[in-house]
């Protein structure tokens, strides 16, 4: 690996950068000196206490960044804005993916939960769907009992933050997408 535990982060920046400011080199370090400093590797999985794995979770540094887009950004909607800046204060960590539906299916063997009969049910490694925002906080209270560790939805901000992986562009990869970037019903 080409990033070095030992390199302390705080040579090349400050201890809480603005994310835009920093290569891509730099961002890779920082967030490899956070997970260093966290005892964790950048990514990892949390054991669940009866057997298995929690989700791919990815350690997410502390840093700013500006929320949010400018009025004049193609499919600017003015929810979003006004621009601003935002401090993610400490370092966190994210699911590296969409919670899949066989990993939501280990929650509801062992909770019980069911399913309205009326919903699409996603299977496989296709993401989770169709749960409201308690069902999704109560398997974060799941994953916290089965694992030991703190587990919650992101904030808005954090979302965002973790989204943009310290651009400014309206995607992380560029400033528009295509069926090269994601998969999307156009």
């Amino acid at each position: 690996n080409q990033y070095k535990p030992a390199q302390a982060a705080a040579e090349t920046i400050s201890e809480h950068p603005f994310l835009p400011d920093l290569s891509e080199q730099q961002r890779l370090q920082l967030q490899w000196d956070t997970a260093a400093a966290l005892g964790r590797s950048v990514a990892f999985r949390d054991r669940l206490a009866d057997a298995g794995s929690g989700p791919e979770l990815m350690v997410i540094p502390a840093g700013g960044f500006e929320m949010g887009s400018p009025p004049d950004e193609f499919g600017h909607r003015p929810e979003e804005g006004p621009l601003h800046y935002r401090h993610i204060p400490r370092p966190f960590a994210l699911s590296r993916c969409t919670i899949t539906a066989d990993e939501f299916e280990h929650y509801t063997r062992d909770t019980g939960w069911r399913w309205r009969s009326d919903l699409i049910v996603a299977k496989g490694d296709f993401p989770v769907m169709n749960i409201r925002t308690p069902d999704a906080e109560d398997y974060c209270r799941w994953l916290s009992a089965k694992t030991g560790h703190r587990y919650r939805l992101p904030t808005e901000a954090e979302w965002e933050y973790s989204c943009r992986a310290g651009t400014t562009s309206p995607f992380h990869y560029g400033d528009s997408v295509t069926c090269r970037e994601v998969h999307f019903d156009a």
